[in-house]
């Protein structure tokens, strides 16, 4: 058979000759799709992210629009198309929006960097991540202003609304300041001695504001510390003579079974504290039952709490001997 030759014959020729060379390879046409056998193209190369209804996207990507995206990292679309982390989070990972190292943010704010920011209250990121008010002024519907505050917060405290607050808690009184979220009576504060921050030292006090080395008659009891002229168990006065200062509470090292004895010294399950001691008052035959109950001569033995002679029960009106009773 004849075929006439020309120029645009040729041209056609041509450019099938990769697709009847990827034919006889397999059925793959070219370095980066296959030929499914649906008739589909699956594009192989991860670099080629073009899709559609005829091409596939590779493994571990989804077709979004026209796009191969990896939704398990792409922030514009983690966890699936069109499910953008901004403003909440800055990263995806595995399917999930981050902000930083930590999760995205709550609902209302927007992660500036690797900080959850409320941008119609942060007075650090004010309408815009990074946009900082000046010393002055509050965060207000996302605008930088005066404080409406009348009269102003004290040295520590910001305007919420119209109110002062000292962290979490409403302004302070009359004679304190605002310490790290924190009331305190600077002039007896011996953590904030004068002024925020100002600590004294173990064996000081603070007096009108300033650190002064206590004056208590004698040496405070281990855990206790020299307030003025009194010994004090942490904001409590000194323990009596039966209790020691344990983490700043009074606890009877008597009876105390997780202080037995001795602050931190804790009994073992079963046992009672009895007299500084831990007795299992379940076989003890001088705390039996609890904690000062004496088995007399009518008995011989302590089982589970209760006295016993040989091993019964104990004797009514006559002593045990040898785990008899006797008349």
């Amino acid at each position: 058979m004849y075929i006439a030759s020309s120029p645009r014959l040729s041209t056609v020729l041509l450019a099938a000759l990769p697709l009847l060379i990827g034919c006889a390879e397999g059925g793959r046409t070219r370095g980066d799709a296959s030929i499914r056998p649906d008739g589909a193209i699956a594009m192989t190369d991860a670099s080629a992210a073009r899709c559609s209804a005829t091409i596939a996207c590779p493994a571990g990507s989804t077709c979004c629009g026209a796009v191969c995206i990896d939704t398990e990292t792409n922030p514009s679309h983690c966890g699936g198309c069109g499910m953008a982390c901004s403003p909440r989070g800055s990263s995806c990972v595995a399917g999930t929006c981050h902000c930083g190292g930590g999760e995205a943010c709550t609902p209302g704010e927007t992660c500036c960097g690797a900080t959850c920011e409320n941008l119609v209250t942060s007075s650090t990121s004010c309408g815009a991540c990074g946009n900082l008010c000046g010393p002055d002024e509050v965060c207000t519907t996302g605008v930088c202003g005066a404080s409406p505050c009348v009269p102003e917060c004290g040295e520590g405290e910001r305007c919420v609304g119209d109110t002062c607050r000292c962290g979490a808690h409403e302004a302070c009184g009359a004679g304190e300041s605002c310490c790290d979220g924190e009331c305190a009576d600077t002039d007896s504060d011996p953590m904030s001695c004068g002024a925020c921050g100002h600590a004294c030292a173990r064996d000081e006090g603070c007096v009108r504001g300033e650190c002064v080395a206590m004056m208590c008659p004698a040496p405070c009891a281990t855990g206790e510390t020299c307030v003025g002229t009194s010994c004090r168990c942490g904001s409590g006065p000194t323990c009596g003579r039966t209790s020691a200062c344990c983490g700043g509470m009074c606890r009877s090292v008597s009876s105390d079974p997780m202080n037995c004895g001795a602050c931190g010294h804790a009994c073992s399950p079963g046992q009672q504290c009895c007299g500084g001691a831990c007795i299992d008052t379940r076989s003890d035959v001088s705390n039996c039952g609890a904690c000062g109950a004496v088995c007399g001569d009518t008995a011989d033995g302590c089982t589970r709490g209760r006295c016993t002679c040989g091993g019964g029960p104990e004797c009514l009106l006559f002593p045990c001997l040898a785990g008899l009773c006797f008349l």
